[in-house]
């Protein structure tokens, strides 16, 4: 390679490199809590877990406070699944209806944005769910929408069902809790979760039935004894009578 070619090579990478722009940071749902902090603690929040069907008469919200416990925790029993008819509900309501909502830097509310997203137990060592300050636009620490509605100083509600979800979403075992954030003009203003109080869990849906996973095991077990078999008859008939075994004649 010429030594032209090379500093061509290194100017275009260079031009590359400096035309770069990282994206501009926003206030992201779970991510930019840091700003959003002093305007916690406005809405009172219900989180359900139950089927489809009676979701929306439900009355009795999750009470499982946050844990340690990745999964199997005893308070968030039984765990949803996708494509089984589990849906998820959030409801919620100013805590002071009388003080009106308090938002970054002012700004007017416009909607409501419902989020789920991982406890903490659940992104332990998985660095791609925690939360990216750096790149708030890639965070993928609440990848579940619950729902998107015009904002109302009364609160809102809103109802998933997790068989809706596009099947390159699929939904992992992980525990959850909902988060319920303020839009104003584009940019998350103020946000508030369950988090502390309300979390449930996933288990990981899979279309393997038990005589599939049999009929593997069964399939396993039979290749192997076949080729010892196999191998030992060879073994004898050589020893017997000079030739090998064969299964098919031409």
């Amino acid at each position: 390679m010429s030594g032209k070619l090379v500093i061509a090579l290194l100017v275009t990478l260079a031009s590359t490199c400096s035309a770069f722009v990282p994206p501009t940071a926003v206030s992201y749902a779970g991510v930019s809590n840091y700003s959003l902090a002093p305007f916690n603690k406005q809405w009172a929040i219900k989180l359900y877990t139950g089927k489809i069907d009676t979701i929306a008469a439900l009355t009795t919200p999750i009470a499982c406070p946050v844990s340690t416990v990745d999964y199997n925790n005893p308070c968030s029993q039984p765990a949803l699944q996708q494509f089984t008819g589990d849906a998820v509900k959030v409801t919620w309501g100013p805590l002071n209806a009388s003080a009106g909502i308090r938002t970054l830097n002012a700004a007017n509310p416009t909607q409501f944005y419902v989020r789920l997203c991982y406890a903490a137990a659940s992104i332990v060592d998985r660095g791609w769910r925690k939360k990216n300050k750096g790149f708030p636009q890639y965070d993928n620490s609440c990848p579940i929408t619950v729902g998107v509605s015009d904002y109302s100083p009364s609160g809102g509600s809103a109802i998933l069902d997790l068989g809706v979800l596009d099947r390159d979403e699929f939904v992992p075992t992980a525990t959850w809790y909902a988060q319920v954030c303020v839009a104003c003009s584009g940019s998350y203003c103020q946000c508030d979760n369950t988090a502390a109080k309300a979390n449930f869990e996933t288990l990981k849906y899979t279309g393997r039935t038990t005589a599939m996973i049999t009929a593997c095991i069964i399939l396993s077990c039979f290749c192997p004894l076949f080729l010892i078999a196999f191998w030992t008859l060879d073994v004898i008939k050589y020893n017997r009578t000079g030739r090998a075994l064969k299964l098919f004649h031409s």
